[in-house]
């Protein structure tokens, strides 16, 4: 009955993706993941009228800022870990340059490549000087093999628990309202089962006209006496 009501319903109008509009995807983020989220969401809920599409459509949203917000926050730690790492390794690999035993044309390249004064882009640099950039790129790594990243993870984190805090209780907010959605979307399921449950016994129930007993007595003329 109430898959019949659906599809009818989805029949006469349009379908919910163009109700919904375009998923809310920032530039660059994978639209099939998201599709997927919405789709698994959907598998696991089975809406059965479109007030539970409705309600899919928003958990597949609120979890989708769930994990961005999530990779976002990732991303902006991980850049200034990334950062205070190259600064070190980099310093690090400059004084061990200055220190190798280059000649003529090695020398040449390595100075002009580690020149800071020099007005030239790195990745132009690079260019002109490949052997100096192969030779520093090994004393780069090995600096960076040197480094406590515990540590400078750590660093980062305590500098930034102000940013870290806002971040996680924005999360804690959508992490709410998914729940909400979930449990309003098992109250509107379990409410439609018990109303489609009644439907089908009025349906199939069998109605029997009872007729009115009527006794017809006996006439019986009294003789007067």
């Amino acid at each position: 009955m109430n898959k019949k009501r659906a599809s009818a319903s989805r029949s006469k109008g349009q379908s919910p993706s163009k109700l919904f509009g375009p998923p809310p995807l920032l530039e660059g983020e994978d639209a099939a993941a998201y599709k997927e989220i919405l789709a698994r969401i959907s598998s696991a809920v089975r809406p059965t009228d479109f007030i539970g599409e409705i309600l899919i459509r928003d958990a597949a949203d609120v979890a989708w800022n769930i994990f961005r917000l999530r990779r976002i926050l990732a991303a902006y730690l991980s850049a200034q870990v990334w950062e205070i790492v190259n600064d070190k390794a980099s310093s690090l690999a400059r004084a061990e340059a200055k220190l190798l035993p280059l000649e003529g044309t090695e020398k040449e390249e390595m100075n002009k490549l580690l020149d800071p004064n020099s007005e030239l882009s790195w990745e132009t640099l690079i260019e002109l000087c490949p052997h100096a950039y192969e030779k520093f790129e090994e004393l780069w790594e090995s600096a960076k093999a040197t480094l406590d990243m515990s540590e400078i993870q750590a660093n980062v984190t305590v500098s930034n628990l102000d940013t870290i805090e806002r971040f996680e209780h924005l999360i804690a907010i959508d992490e709410q309202r998914f729940d909400s959605i979930i449990r309003e979307l098992d109250r509107h399921q379990s409410r439609q089962k018990y109303l489609d449950n009644n439907f089908k016994d009025v349906e199939e129930a069998e109605f029997k006209i009872v007729k009115p007993k009527t006794k017809i007595g006996k006439i019986t003329n009294e003789k007067a006496a």
